[in-house]
């Protein structure tokens, strides 16, 4: 998403000085909306449960919904949105109640591991162009219960899984090589959240993090400290659906340097959330302009992200015309700081100013059309008014 031509021109002027000082706020949320992410998705029916993978170059998304029976839908990004593609779902077919997929490549071949409703878990591999049926992949899992939400992850050359069910609790096993095996320590800390727990996980920044959203719609974190699972808050925090709905299983994945989230709800839409900066234009200050007289234009420029934005620029405009650029080096997720514009306006009247954070799209941001403030001014003539008249002795 592009501003307009403004925005994206590369200025060559001379830059000014920022203010220093820098107004914080309070920590910023880890994840922020991000509809673009679910582009294309649209409402599929009941309590949609995506997975994402990336294969042979592309991003794919599978999605169980409870349509009765349960049916697999398949989508593939094309850059801007998800559109549908039955292709990567060929040979699934149906599931009794509630699927919930998840795709692993395991030694060189893809899986597909999904839960139901009441009737255990499926296993299907890709056989190049189709899923085929693989009760192998299953084998060693005991049906433990319903709503079977399972999430699969390879930590330290070990496959695990770890599955979530109707009331609250984990369950987690290990792959032997030939069939999973009853893992408990791979559970330890998680406890019971309640209702329908239902887990990802994830490796970022040198860290595990498992995330499960629960039947009373609340969300839950954690981080694995190297032998159990500890709490950890803040990696949910951000996320939310509306009041009247429950949130389906999330997935999480790291695309082209930013981490998103795509969770289902039980009335059939999707919720998407990334962790980007916001960059945005609050406010602008002008002096009384005149013509032909030197002013400075301040802009007051904010964070409203949930990450810290590297260097960018803003630039000012006058009824259009590029005025000048400022630079900010940095600036923190929900800071905010002033930069200085020098504007000598030439002709009088009303002129319409406008300031654009990151001017030159460097900056890869939550919102893309936020970043433009203007404000309509007034330049006055100068005030020819003698105020004194001289007069020699006659």
């Amino acid at each position: 998403m592009k501003m307009n031509n403004e925005k994206g021109l590369i200025v060559l002027l001379s830059v000014l000085a920022v203010y220093v000082m820098v107004t914080p706020a309070m920590a910023a949320d880890f994840w922020g909306s991000d509809s673009g992410i679910i582009s294309g998705l649209g409402d599929i029916g009941s309590g949609p449960e995506p997975t994402v993978f990336y294969k042979d170059g592309t991003w794919y998304l599978i999605v169980g919904a409870d349509n009765i029976p349960g049916e697999f839908y398949g989508f593939h990004w094309t850059g801007e949105k998800w559109e549908l593609d039955s292709a990567i779902v060929s040979g699934l077919g149906t599931v009794e109640r509630y699927p919930t997929p998840a795709v692993f490549c395991m030694d060189g071949t893809w899986y597909l591991l999904s839960g139901s409703g009441w009737q255990g878990f499926y296993g299907w591999n890709w056989n190049g162009s189709a899923w085929q049926s693989c009760p192998a992949i299953v084998s060693g899992l005991r049906d433990i219960g319903h709503l079977l939400r399972p999430t699969v992850f390879n930590k330290s050359g070990t496959w695990h899984l770890i599955a979530g069910e109707a009331q609250g609790v984990f369950y987690g096993w290990s792959w032997t090589g030939s069939r999973w095996q009853k893992d408990d320590d791979i559970v330890s800390g998680l406890g019971d959240i309640g209702r329908c727990s239902e887990p990802t996980v994830f490796y970022k920044d040198g860290t595990w993090y498992l995330m499960a959203f629960g039947g009373d719609k609340s969300h839950y974190g954690y981080n694995w400290t190297g032998s159990e699972w500890q709490s950890d808050p803040a990696i949910v925090s951000g996320i939310y659906v509306p009041v009247s709905e429950e949130d389906t299983k999330p997935t999480v994945f790291y695309n082209d340097g930013t981490w998103y989230l795509i969770s289902g709800c039980t009335e059939g839409w999707f919720y998407g959330f990334s962790h980007k900066p916001d960059l945005t234009a609050t406010a602008i200050t002008v002096p009384p302009l005149i013509v032909n007289q030197p002013s400075t234009i301040t802009a007051t420029i904010a964070n409203v992200g949930v990450l810290d934005a590297s260097s960018f620029n803003v630039l000012l405009s006058a009824n259009g015309a590029i005025v000048d650029t400022a630079n900010v080096p940095s600036l923190g997720a929900g800071n905010s700081t002033n930069v200085s514009f020098a504007w000598t306006p030439a002709s009088g009247g009303d002129q319409e100013l406008c300031v654009i954070a990151d001017a030159e799209n460097a900056i890869a941001e939550l919102d893309e059309v936020n970043n433009k403030k203007c404000l309509l001014v007034t330049v006055n003539a100068p005030d020819l008014t003698p105020t004194a008249i001289n007069v020699p002795p006659l």
